[in-house]
């Protein structure tokens, strides 16, 4: 073999060697980029995910409140079994029944203190008519 092929057939060899550790080095760079894109953008998602359902717990709470809130001020608004200023035998069962899911959902005080107490058997016929007063006047302001 003649000395200048030889001397071209090395620089050859080592030229493409030269590029098979460039091409190697960009494939390894280019999977650790596309890698950690790859987890940021999961993160990301994650995050993402997460912000929704929080969001849509949230959501379902307040809407939970609202109506139940809605729920107790029925009793005393317009034709509601209380709006009449008296509390029979079953206004109180269903009152006492209202009281547990109206605190469950997380109803103000100034509506859930009153309607437990109405729900109290024990109430007198004064302290009813004020606790009556109370939550009508929750429930209009």
């Amino acid at each position: 073999m003649h000395h200048a092929t030889r001397s071209a057939l090395v620089a050859l060899v080592a030229a493409a060697a030269c590029c098979l550790t460039a091409c190697d080095s960009a494939q390894h760079a280019a999977e650790s980029t596309a890698s950690k894109a790859a987890d940021k953008a999961a993160a990301e998602a994650k995050a993402a995910a997460s912000s929704a359902a929080s969001k849509a717990a949230e959501a379902a709470k307040q809407q939970a409140r609202q109506t139940a809130t809605n729920k107790v001020c029925d009793l005393v608004n317009g034709d509601g079994p209380l709006a009449d200023g008296q509390v029979s035998t079953s206004d109180r069962a269903l009152v006492k029944a209202l009281g547990p899911v109206a605190a469950q959902a997380g109803v103000a005080d100034k509506y859930l203190k009153p309607l437990q107490a109405l729900g109290d058997a024990n109430s007198t016929g004064h302290t009813t008519r004020a606790l009556i007063a109370q939550l009508t006047k929750a429930c209009t302001t």
